[in-house]
């Protein structure tokens, strides 16, 4: 990490950027779960409140699949789920969902 009078170069800046950038995307990708089961985990974590991990069919530019948008399920709207970290994700870009911490859910 090189300084020129307490300023970050302009490589090395662009390089925070790009690790910035690819920390928020993951390279697993999960099978796809069927609707049903989509809405199955759904209501499972909400009813328990369990704590789980979202996968959307979001890409970036290089073809690398977002990081897992986590939480509680907070409510529902008409085409989407509220979770407790403040964030809304679309029911048809989720792909895959990770119930954490559970012994009672059966896949």
């Amino acid at each position: 990490m090189m300084k020129w009078q307490g300023m970050f170069l302009s490589e090395h800046t662009s390089a925070l950027q790009e690790d910035r950038i690819a920390d928020e995307y993951s390279l697993f990708k999960h099978n796809a779960l069927s609707e049903n089961e989509i809405y199955q985990r759904l209501e499972f974590a909400f009813t328990k409140n369990k704590l789980i991990n979202i996968q959307v069919g979001i890409k970036n530019i290089e073809g690398q699949l977002q990081n897992y948008v986590s939480g509680r399920i907070e409510g529902f709207g008409d085409d989407s789920v509220w979770l407790t970290t403040q964030q809304k994700v679309l029911i048809e870009e989720i792909e895959y969902i990770e119930i954490l911490n559970t012994e009672d859910f059966e896949s």
